[in-house]
């Protein structure tokens, strides 16, 4: 039995492509000091933040270093729904691939349950798909931000903050429509913002 397994687990080896995988996190941003690592200016020790919780907790269940991308930062205290995150991974048989989780072989379409036992309860991976390795989450056509704000009514500043943040937002994404000559209603995307 020994020997059929070394030889299974040889030829398996054998078969290893690299492929890129997409996950859908979601995160209570409460406890995160924003996505991007950073660290604390008074000792330089590093914050916790979405990038370094993920690389903390994926890196050991994979079983080796993985870059990670992520699709857009939030700020310190925001929570996301649905932030796309790339990175790649040693996978059998793409579309039914399997990857090794703590040295188990598991399927793509069970990846995220497998690594959410990794994962904090605050910051949890929706599902994870195999995509082309060209796929980059950076320069991706266009993204959709939801805001909601809380049910109680913000003060003054607390608005004015939120109200330049989507402006930011919206700004950003209809000069990168113009730029790359991109017409709203033909890439499906929402309208821009109306400037009254």
């Amino acid at each position: 039995r020994e020997v059929v397994a070394a030889i299974t687990s040889l030829l398996l080896c054998l078969a290893v492509q690299r492929f890129r995988l997409r996950a859908v996190a979601q995160y209570d941003g409460r406890r995160f000091h924003g996505v991007q690592k950073n660290v604390r200016t008074q000792d330089g020790a590093p914050l916790r933040t979405v990038l370094l919780t993920l690389e903390q907790a994926l890196w050991p269940a994979l079983g080796r270093q993985v870059k990670i991308g992520v699709a857009g930062r939030t700020d310190a205290g925001v929570s996301a729904e649905g932030q796309v995150i790339i990175f790649d991974a040693d996978t059998l048989d793409g579309e039914a691939a399997c990857v090794s989780v703590d040295g188990s072989a598991v399927r793509v379409p069970d990846l995220a349950g497998a690594l959410n036992a990794h994962l904090p309860a605050d910051l949890q991976l929706k599902r994870v798909d195999v995509v082309p390795s060209r796929f980059d989450v950076v320069r991706c056509r266009w993204k959709r931000y939801r805001y909601r704000l809380p049910s109680t009514r913000p003060s003054d500043e607390e608005e004015r903050r939120v109200l330049k943040l989507v402006a930011t937002h919206a700004a950003r994404a209809e000069r990168q429509r113009r730029e790359e000559g991109l017409d709203p209603e033909q890439a499906g995307l929402p309208p821009p913002l109306s400037r009254k």
